[in-house]
């Protein structure tokens, strides 16, 4: 076990320097780049700058990395760190909630993570060790689990929770593991037809720059040095039936590529994607050229979210979302349970993390939302139309949208509802998205009941539930509903969270 002692101040790993000097290369690479570009005296200007920044980043890290040190006692996690004005961070092992390990592409390469360590004070990192080596990443990590176990294990008989995540390959470790169970693993062919059914419109904008910068330099001139009427006769040249052509084929080009990327992105991102169960923690591991390996409590799960949108429901696809409490960053996002599957392997999986069973019925909220939609959506059609005809007159033609308008404001209502059991309201809204929440009562932190202008004027209002989720998308709302239902609602929601406090 010498090769584990941590009890005495050790350094970060050497690669930390490497890392540390490419990383803030292009402090001094992009003046470098402009100054040897264009040697003029005004040029010269750049070089000396990137000189300077060299010169002076080189020593800094050095003594930045020299006075950084940590150890790990019985009982706090202690860390120094500072060249001129000296920290000592000492972290109190009983209160680790949550070990970060972190990894991205460069890391990987020179065999480094970063390690973050969360208390239960809050979600913020209370301490950050950047960069050791894998082995010990994974070392500290189990050692400050032991180590917090035990100390907790003074204090009281209760155990608390822990959220270990990793995002690179198992080492050896000299502690005890436990069973784990299998609960849900991505087969390669719904990985492919995940990625096929993404849509990222920023791969699309990405990819028409692209295309266009690239189709620049290989067919046209450089329009910047032209004048109008030297625009105007390059483009006199080709009829208006190369161009229309033109137009098709590079849209064409443009979606094929942003499609055939949205399948690289997605099998990068979730490659050998499976979730475990280990006794009361729940386990992911995913990632191809950036691997990640999570945990999340089930004390900590909030709610869940069961996800589509018309396409992936057409061909019967969901996805399931975990909302957390306390776990990494605040409004980083849902944990993934589920990221793409058949409707029989992600509704019992929800079943099972919450002992819940999802509805196929909804309550629908009040039909009055349809009017109280189309006429929000209609004024702003009307709006758009009317100040696009001063400068176009076929704008005025939008006004033909307005029957559409109306259809999507039934479908609007058409999918959204609710549904009350004795442990739970499961909530669906969303179209384009859409969206079940279930959520257990026992998680509910406040209950809000509020009114716009036009639900005033229609009778209606939003009840709003606030759960401890971390991520922006972390509450539920029913909305339109008729006033009075939405007070009885709340009245029901608080008899039944008073209910589950007392047993």
């Amino acid at each position: 076990m010498t090769g584990y002692d941590y009890s005495h101040p050790r350094r970060l790993h050497i690669n930390t320097l490497v890392y540390r000097l490419i990383s803030s290369s292009p402090g001094y690479l992009i003046p470098l780049y402009f100054g040897i570009k264009n040697q003029d005296m005004f040029e010269w200007t750049f070089i000396i700058i990137a000189g300077i920044i060299a010169i002076m980043s080189l020593p800094v890290t050095i003594l930045a990395y020299y006075y950084f040190t940590y150890y790990i006692n019985d009982r706090e996690l202690i860390i120094h760190s500072g060249i001129l004005a000296k920290n000592q961070r000492n972290i109190p092992l009983a209160r680790v909630q949550n070990v970060d390990i972190s990894q991205n592409f460069l890391q990987r390469i020179l065999k480094i993570a970063k390690v973050k360590v969360e208390t239960a004070g809050g979600s913020e990192t209370e301490g950050l060790l950047e960069f050791v080596s894998v082995a010990d990443s994974e070392i500290i990590r189990d050692l400050l689990k032991k180590r917090a176990k035990e100390q907790t294990e003074l204090k009281q008989d209760e155990i608390t929770d822990y959220n270990f995540e990793s995002n690179m390959d198992p080492v050896s470790l000299p502690f005890e593991q436990t069973t784990q169970k299998l609960l849900f693993s991505m087969s390669y062919v719904d990985l492919l037809k995940y990625g096929m059914l993404t849509f990222r419109p920023v791969m699309l904008v990405f990819m028409a720059w692209a295309f266009q910068t690239a189709q620049q330099f290989a067919f046209l001139p450089d329009f910047d040095e032209m004048d109008s009427e030297s625009i105007a006769g390059y483009i006199e040249q080709y009829p208006l039936e190369e161009a229309i052509l033109y137009i098709v084929i590079a849209t064409v080009i443009i979606l094929i590529l942003s499609w055939l990327f949205n399948i690289l992105l997605s099998v990068n991102k979730y490659w050998k994607f499976n979730i475990k169960q280990d006794d009361d923690k729940l386990l992911s591991e995913y990632g191809l050229l950036n691997k990640r390996k999570g945990s999340i409590p089930l004390k900590k799960l909030q709610m869940l979210v069961i996800k589509t949108n018309p396409v992936r429901n057409f061909f019967g696809f969901f996805g399931l979302d975990m909302e957390t409490a306390g776990i990494g960053e605040k409004n980083k996002g849902a944990e993934t349970a589920v990221p793409f599957a058949v409707k029989e392997k992600v509704f019992p999986l929800a079943e099972l993390l919450t002992n819940a069973i999802i509805p196929d019925d909804f309550i629908p909220v009040s039909r009055k939302t349809i009017r109280r939609a189309f006429i929000r959506y209609s004024l702003w059609v009307i709006i758009i139309s009317f100040a696009a005809f001063w400068f176009y007159t076929w704008a005025i033609t939008l006004l033909g949208l307005l029957p559409l308008v109306y259809y999507f404001a039934y479908i609007r209502w058409k999918y959204r509802g609710y549904r009350f059991s004795e442990d739970f309201i499961y909530i669906k809204q969303g179209f384009l998205s859409r969206r079940i929440s279930v959520v257990p009562i026992k998680k509910i932190q406040t209950l809000n009941i509020f009114r716009t202008f036009f639900q005033r004027r229609l009778g209606l209002s939003t009840l709003h539930i606030d759960t401890a989720a971390t991520s922006l998308t972390g509450d539920a709302t029913i909305i339109d509903i008729d006033s009075d239902d939405a007070v009885i609602m709340m009245e029901d929601i608080n008899s039944r969270f008073k209910q589950k406090q007392a047993l």
